[in-house]
């Protein structure tokens, strides 16, 4: 099973094929059985490594909103990633 450092590289690259104005949920970057081989630990983990490397890099995401069962939703934008 892979680790939660290889599920944040599949985020990044699956992130950087998205169009602008595109907006996801985390889960939206895997197919299902992937997405559902994340263990509860790593989810966790994986929740808080996300958004740190979204804040902390010079990427074109920005958490947007909160969606249902607290899941954060981003949107694919032309300037640096952070939060609203």
């Amino acid at each position: 099973m892979p680790n939660v450092n290889e599920f944040l590289d599949i985020a990044r690259s699956e992130m950087e094929n998205l169009n602008l104005g595109k907006s996801f949920l985390l889960r939206d970057l895997f197919k299902y059985c992937e997405w559902d081989k994340i263990s509860r630990s790593n989810y966790l983990l994986f929740g808080i490594l996300v958004p740190n490397y979204i804040h902390t890099t010079d990427s074109k995401e920005t958490a947007i909103e909160k969606f249902h069962l607290g899941q954060q939703k981003y949107l694919i934008n032309n300037k640096k990633g952070g939060f609203s």
